[in-house]
């Protein structure tokens, strides 16, 4: 298997962690509908879902968009004043306002 494949893995593996996560929270509380694993689409709504890692939906209409990633260049913590954050939050935030 190639590196990047070898990466790919962890990160499915860890992506389908953070699933689990939400999935307990399902099976322990009464707030959420259902849990979507690498979803393009949500039933009964006819916007695709632009971030298809994880989906909490909840009962009372709404919804929480995941994009679940393992690490980041150098295997460094995430902060605030990294440049992949730097170019993703305001990606994020149009999003949000749309």
């Amino acid at each position: 298997m190639s590196i990047a494949g070898k990466k790919s893995s962890q990160g499915d593996e860890y992506q389908l962690r953070v699933a689990l996560h939400w999935l307990i929270q399902l099976l322990e509380g009464n707030s959420i509908q259902g849990i979507q694993v690498n979803s393009v689409g949500l039933p009964g709504e006819d916007f695709s879902v632009t971030v298809d890692d994880i989906v909490v939906l909840y009962k009372n209409g709404n919804a929480c968009f995941i994009q679940a990633k393992k690490n980041q260049t150098g295997y460094k913590s995430w902060s605030l004043s990294d440049d992949t954050l730097k170019k993703e939050l305001p990606k994020a935030c149009g999003f949000m306002r749309n």
